[in-house]
């Protein structure tokens, strides 16, 4: 956990003007290829399977195929902008900068931003 007003978003998701249904991060050049993590290690794809299980499945499905809320899966989401809408929210979105260390955010936004199976997931 963070102390009120101590996080701050890395450098490619420094608070931007945003347009509705617009990634962030889309445009800038400074924007990671990948979280800061090793995604060839099968225990980091866990982590992140787990941390996704324990709250996003709840509205977005189990597999993000949607539910409560849109589906997930086959948005074509960047990392970047996952990381900051799983953050700091986005009605109805809310944020979870003060659930998640922005390392465990870094794992769910991997999760998501790939939009494979659990199956796929387990086989890498």
């Amino acid at each position: 956990m963070h102390a009120s007003g101590s996080w701050r978003p890395p450098p490619c998701c420094s608070p931007a003007p945003r347009r509705r249904g617009r990634p962030p991060c889309s445009a800038r050049r400074s924007t990671p290829d990948k979280p800061p993590l090793d995604l060839d290690d099968p225990a980091i794809v866990k982590q992140g399977e787990e941390l996704y299980g324990q709250t996003c499945r709840y509205c977005h499905g189990k597999e993000g195929q949607g539910g409560r809320g849109p589906a997930l899966r086959g948005r074509g989401f960047d990392y970047c902008y996952v990381f900051d809408r799983i953050t700091n929210g986005d009605p109805p979105v809310p944020a979870f900068n003060r659930l998640y260390t922005p390392e465990q955010v870094w794992k769910i936004a991997f999760v998501q931003s790939v939009n494979i199976t659990r199956t796929e997931v387990r086989s890498f």
